[in-house]
């Protein structure tokens, strides 16, 4: 009723069904099909993380800052006045990102929480917060700065004790954070071509001139990869999770017959193939013998089956032969 559109696909190509399926939520997805939201011959991925990637681990920034910190067996960071670290976690794209700095010790003049991405050039420069590419927080006055610049819109102040928590997504160019845990999350930035274009990695300055800075960083390890599976149809994932009311609604839908016999097949549901040839009227066996972008006829599929066959194989072979799908041709590798 808003406008949100029913024919829309995400970055890797699905749309709303198959969102919906990726999810399990098939009897969303038999709604979204009353409102003819989607398209039942488009195929489906599956999106999956891909594991964890970062260590997590301080390190100095900066030409002779080595001795200028302490990192402790537990991963805190001790900073001593002036001094720079960054930690070892290179968010990419795409991803979404968290982490949190929590503020341990801290004196009045208050450290600098946030991100640097310097260019090959600054990789040793100092101090850390005046690069080519900065995000941070002051943790005494609570305001952030990019690249220079003070966000008037924002103000979050910070006292030893506190938790300042991150939030990168890299797929749309937002960066979000939030105090001790709070509900309420402030958007510093929603700036794909900044945020995705760089090399940004969590870090931290002392900004003070006596008193040294201690830190714990938290959730290096949730930044995940993204990977999308092999596509696969709308009808093949009903089957495979035995929604055979889905299955049905889609074929009512438009998806060919010979495309759910393949995938039946594929599958092993050789009764359901039996039951699929069943209700194909013999005027319309030309819907059994088309083939498929590899050059394959449903008698190939069956052929291809990597596990072992059911007592009904015999009967689909009889039945497809009947129906006019030949057994001596080759597919497109000669097979």
């Amino acid at each position: 009723k808003q406008g949100a559109g029913l024919q829309a696909r995400d970055m890797h190509g699905n749309d709303v069904l198959g969102i919906a399926l990726a999810a399990k939520h098939h009897e969303y997805a038999i709604t979204l099909l009353s409102q003819n939201a989607g398209n039942v011959l488009a195929p489906m991925r599956h999106v999956k993380t891909a594991g964890p990637r970062g260590s997590g681990k301080f390190r100095h920034f900066g030409k002779g800052c080595a001795d200028s910190f302490i990192v402790r067996e537990n991963g805190d960071v001790q900073l001593e006045p002036g001094s720079s670290t960054v930690v070892d976690f290179t968010p990419s794209v795409p991803c979404t990102a968290f982490w949190t700095f929590e503020l341990l010790k801290c004196g009045e003049e208050g450290a600098c929480l946030g991100l640097v991405a310097p260019s090959s050039e600054e990789q040793e420069a100092a101090p850390l917060f005046n690069t080519s590419g900065w995000i941070a927080l002051h943790t005494r006055t609570g305001s952030i700065f990019v690249n220079g610049k003070r966000l008037s819109h924002v103000d979050l102040p910070l006292c030893s004790g506190e938790k300042l928590r991150f939030c990168m997504d890299l797929s749309v160019g937002s960066l979000m954070c939030s105090r001790n845990d709070d509900a309420e999350t402030v958007i510093i930035l929603m700036d794909l071509p900044l945020l995705a274009g760089k090399g940004w990695r969590p870090a931290v300055q002392n900004v003070g001139q006596h008193e040294a800075v201690e830190i714990r960083f938290s959730g290096s390890r949730l930044e995940k990869d993204v990977a999308v599976t092999a596509p696969v149809s709308l009808f093949h994932e009903a089957i495979k999770h035995q929604w055979l009311g889905l299955a049905y609604l889609l074929l009512n839908h438009g998806f060919p017959f010979h495309k759910a016999i393949q995938d039946s097949l594929g599958l092993g549901e050789f009764q359901l193939v039996l039951t699929l040839l069943g209700k194909i009227n013999p005027s319309q066996n030309e819907q059994v013998r088309c083939l498929d972008e590899d050059g394959r006829n449903l008698l190939h599929v069956l052929a291809d089956f990597p596990g072992k066959l059911g007592p009904e194989a015999l009967q689909i072979v009889e039945e497809l032969q009947q129906r006019g799908v030949q057994a001596r041709i080759c597919d497109a590798r000669g097979r």
